[in-house]
């Protein structure tokens, strides 16, 4: 998850809460279920993973990859198992 955070960073997601508060890595790591509720995390994500909208009427591809967490979860898998679905290479 570390290295889909710093993803997440790299496309402009700042991880700073409603207050302005600044967190370390450890603290994004504990908090992980808060994180994937964050659309400007997936955005981001999108941002640097090229996931685009296919055409005018299409949903962007970061909210598609977002709204596929649920189902992942209610079929018996977990935040960690989504994203290594999601990027097998790290």
């Amino acid at each position: 998850m570390k290295q889909v955070i710093e993803k997440a960073r790299e496309g402009g997601w700042d991880g700073s809460d409603e207050y302005g508060g600044e967190y370390t890595m450890d603290d994004y790591l504990e908090s992980i279920e808060k994180i994937v509720l964050d659309p400007k995390f997936w955005e981001a994500l999108g941002k640097v993973e090229g996931w685009d909208e296919s055409d005018e009427d299409a949903q962007p591809g970061w909210k598609e990859k977002m709204n596929g967490l649920t189902p992942h979860i209610i079929e018996g898998g977990d935040i960690d198992s989504y994203f290594n679905r999601l990027f097998p290479s790290i």
